[in-house]
């Protein structure tokens, strides 16, 4: 089972007792009655940018973005007042987006790095963990185990643990055992009310971890009512979008365009037609500037791709493009439904952190048929972004199971 952010490692090494470390209480509340404060003890040392992005969000020290207008948040605490979306009873708790539908985060994610294999794991209960939607996908969304989750190792980042003394490990079990809805959502509501971030004589700078980065973006001209372009020079590795308002209460935003770290800088920004001719208009041009050493492949020319699924761990799908990386050919023995000849739909995209593979079976409403994002090497510079459809030959059922194969044309 995956921990999925919704828009859906290995053995522990406790801490050494004579090492310093930093903690971080997070009092909690449920239908507005207190329920305490859970500690938790972080690892700087082995998950320094999981640590980090936790303590950056947590004190507002980090700038961040409201996913439902697109500004800014500067000096404003990520986590107070969010809830607990998620509740499973038995296995972990998840909290962290800003919605409370786990569909959103910061408006930026950070990769794994070797964090994701960083000598911490789940074969304990009371663990602290990055959510995601797949590889590369960190954001603000956390969880905090009630058992052991094993199954959990090499997909999460593990940057801590619940401490043992005081109640906070009993107030995660007793968040764990709650009643919810079948959105397995609390039927009362649970949230943060508040996080203290104690570094207990620890040197750590959260901001010199390599996070992705928030900022205003300074225009070279000023905006005019017959202003249609902004001028400025958007660096590589960043996301930039324009929110704008003509009364500071309602806002609208643009499109994010994103410029990977291996193509050419812009110097101008088509804004949308309803931000422009107007004689009262406010606007927050937004950056998010990545920092990462490695350029993903851009391309999948001459390659095999091997995914697995939840569908079935041994069994993979099996991709083989040809020398230009558009077309090629797919196999997968999979279970399917015989009166279905729906076959799957997929799309591969890329972004500051690697490529993503995503397919939907047509006409079965199986959400582990989604593969969020695959890693790969640096191969070629040709950006790839598209859409394709897969055409199927059907071998003889076994059961329930089809030999699906096929080919496939991905449209730029």
């Amino acid at each position: 089972m995956r921990i999925v952010i919704f828009i859906s490692s290995l053995f522990f090494s406790p801490i050494s007792a004579v090492q310093a470390q930093i903690t971080a209480d997070i009092d909690v509340s449920q239908a507005g009655s207190p329920l305490g404060t859970i500690t938790v003890e972080l690892d700087h040392v082995n998950a320094p940018m999981a640590t980090a992005n936790f303590i950056g969000l947590a004190s507002g020290e980090f700038n961040w973005i409201d996913s439902a207008t697109g500004l800014i948040k500067s000096k404003t605490p990520y986590y107070d007042g969010i809830i607990f979306h998620r509740i499973i009873d038995g296995f972990m708790n998840q909290v962290g987006s800003q919605n409370g539908l786990g569909t959103d985060g910061p408006g930026y994610i950070f990769q794994d790095g070797t964090e994701i294999s960083n000598g911490l794991d789940h074969a304990e209960a009371y663990k602290i963990s990055m959510a995601n939607s797949g590889p590369n996908t960190n954001g603000s969304q956390i969880f905090l185990t009630a058992v052991p989750t094993p199954w959990l190792d090499g997909k999460h980042i593990v940057f801590g643990e619940i401490s043992a003394s005081g109640n906070s490990r009993s107030i995660v079990e007793q968040i764990n055992n709650l009643p919810t809805d079948s959105n397995n959502r609390p039927i009362n509501e649970v949230r943060i009310e508040s996080i203290r971030v104690n570094y207990n004589g620890v040197n750590f700078d959260p901001s010199a971890q390599g996070l992705p980065v928030v900022t205003g973006q300074a225009l070279n001209t000023p905006i005019t009512p017959t202003t249609t372009s902004l001028s400025f020079t958007q660096p590589l590795s960043s996301d930039f979008h324009l929110v704008y308002s003509e009364d500071l209460r309602n806002w609208n935003r643009s499109e994010t365009r994103s410029i990977l770290n291996d193509e050419s800088p812009l110097t101008a920004f088509e804004m949308p037609i309803l931000s422009t001719g107007q004689s009262k208009q406010f606007y927050m041009p937004t950056l998010v500037s990545y920092d990462y050493d490695s350029t993903p492949a851009a391309t999948l020319a001459n390659r095999t791709l091997t995914l697995l699924t939840a569908v079935d761990p041994q069994v993979p799908f099996i991709f083989v493009f040809n020398s230009d990386g558009v077309t090629g050919t797919w196999s997968f023995p999979r279970a399917v439904d015989p009166l279905s000849g729906n076959i799957l739909d997929s799309f591969y995209a890329r972004d500051h952190l690697g490529g993503r593979l995503i397919m939907i079976l047509n006409g079965i409403n199986f959400n582990y048929w989604n593969i969020p994002r695959i890693g790969y090497d640096d191969a070629t510079p040709t950006l790839l972004i598209g859409r394709h459809n897969g055409s199927a030959a059907i071998g003889s059922p076994a059961g329930n199971q089809l030999n699906i194969e096929g080919s496939f044309t991905l449209t730029k």
